[in-house]
């Protein structure tokens, strides 16, 4: 049995890749995108990540966004998910 140093273990640990995260909003499914008057993601959003371009064109700002995921449940379509992916 080999036993690693408190550097080794570290140096292995910050080597491994570590998962990778990314919200995603459907526009194909969001009801502001299709026309209906819906900004429930918005107001759950406390980071301001989730900001609308013109009247209904709700988008997700990656670089304010912290993956809380409070808009995720408030969605009453589900357009907005969590993808995980390992990089």
């Amino acid at each position: 049995m080999s036993t690693l140093s408190r550097r080794d273990l570290f140096t292995r640990l910050l080597s491994q890749k570590a998962p990778q995260a990314d919200i995603v909003l459907s526009t194909s499914s969001c009801l502001a995108w299709r026309g209906t008057m819906c900004a429930s993601c918005k107001e759950a959003c406390c980071e301001g990540a989730i900001t609308f371009f013109g009247v209904m064109r709700p988008t997700i700002s990656l670089q304010a966004c912290t993956l809380c995921g409070d808009c995720i449940p408030v969605c009453p379509v589900g357009a907005i998910t969590l993808n995980k992916e390992s990089a």
